[in-house]
């Protein structure tokens, strides 16, 4: 009955050593994925900080060009009117 036992005991823990590898591997690819997907969030951070940069330019050149359209508007307006 010990030897018995003691085969089974040894399943057991074969069996549940197995079980952890198999979750340790399940674990470390569940990291590779959150690694890639933090790359991936990095990526679009700067992406995001790029394109608002871009659009900051954008809004300056498109207040000078809405100023000088208004002097000119203004300018044809005094000269029409003698001012």
């Amino acid at each position: 009955m010990s030897k018995t036992t003691d085969t089974g005991i040894k399943d057991l823990i074969l069996s549940l050593d197995r079980k952890v590898d198999s979750l340790t591997q399940k674990i470390d690819t569940i990291d590779e994925s959150f690694k890639n997907l933090d790359h991936k969030v990095d990526l679009l951070t700067q992406k995001v900080d790029t394109i608002d940069e871009s659009v900051k330019k954008l809004d300056n050149r498109l207040w000078a060009f809405v100023g000088v359209i208004l002097i000119a508007l203004l300018g044809a307006f005094l000269k029409a009117f003698d001012f």
